[in-house]
């Protein structure tokens, strides 16, 4: 009995000094990297990040530069061109992007390494919708066209001293939390980029002018939600008989964009005379339900 006592004893005295000598359980590290700054979808957003990138190739902080233009290149191209522009159009544009990638992967282009040299500037960072209005001769119309479906996209520029010059940033493209940029030069690979027009170009207003009848759209059922914007804006070309040729969405929600469509190709307009003779010509239309 003595003998199983002294055993006992030993084994618990033997615990306890297993128990003292462990280690502690160090702290968890303080060196925990920040996580990614997010910038909202929004042309604020946008100019915040690009005041960023702008600033580290001023400081010539290249690791930072690296991060940055990193980040900014698209997840999943491949898979997202094909989705948002088709199967062949998607390709071709791939191909072009990929261009871009070698030739620009990790570094901005001068462009921006000038502008950040700029004493002064301002940034102009239009959504694409309404990019393709103010810049008519930009590839924002030429974009909304092609795509199957809308995204969030815009066109930033930078305006040098006293307006003196105009310097292209590219257009970015909201993907997965993040602008994704995409040099112009990409969607020159676009189908309808290739395709020569000579028809000129009338504002909305010249247009509204120009306008003998027109039925006002009908507004689809189940749409009446909150939060749903209630104004469309098409892109139209009309003959010189004055018919609707086209019309196609640039903006605005699907379902009432396909409503104004079906209402717009039925308006009737003065034919636009050029030089002494009626043309075909393309102007925009925006189209406001009473939701």
């Amino acid at each position: 009995m003595a003998h199983r006592l002294r055993t006992a004893v030993c084994l618990i005295a033997l615990i306890v000094m297993s128990a003292r000598v462990q280690p502690a359980v160090e702290p968890a590290s303080q060196d925990v990297a920040p996580p990614p700054v997010a910038y909202p979808d929004s042309p604020k957003g946008l100019q915040d990040f690009l005041e960023v990138v702008l600033a580290a190739i001023k400081a010539n902080d290249k690791p930072k530069i690296d991060s940055l233009w990193q980040s900014a290149q698209l997840p999943g191209h491949a898979a997202w061109f094909a989705r948002l522009f088709g199967d062949k159009e998607g390709a071709v544009l791939e191909a072009a992007y990929t261009r871009q990638l070698g030739s620009s992967a990790s570094q901005p282009g001068r462009t921006y390494q000038f502008v950040a040299g700029l004493d002064t500037f301002k940034f102009v960072i239009l959504p694409l919708a309404q990019a393709a209005v103010s810049r008519p001769d930009s590839w924002a119309k030429l974009i909304l066209l092609s795509m199957k479906a809308p995204v969030s996209g815009y066109r930033a520029e930078a305006i040098g001293p006293a307006g003196a010059a105009s310097y292209m940033l590219g257009y970015f493209i909201y993907v997965e939390g993040g602008f994704r940029w995409i040099d112009e030069s990409v969607f020159s690979a676009l189908s309808i980029a290739r395709i020569s027009t000579t028809l000129p170009y009338i504002s909305a207003l010249e247009a509204q002018m120009l306008l003998l009848q027109s039925a006002p759209p009908v507004t689809p059922p189940l749409v009446r939600k909150a939060g749903i914007s209630n104004t469309v804006m098409l892109d139209v070309i009309i003959d010189a008989l004055g018919q609707v040729r086209s019309a196609s969405i640039l903006s605005g929600d699907l379902v009432l964009g396909n409503a104004a469509r079906a209402a717009v190709l039925g308006w009737r307009y003065h034919p636009y005379i050029q030089n002494g003779r009626p043309v075909d010509v393309e102007t925009t239309v925006t189209v406001t339900f009473p939701l």
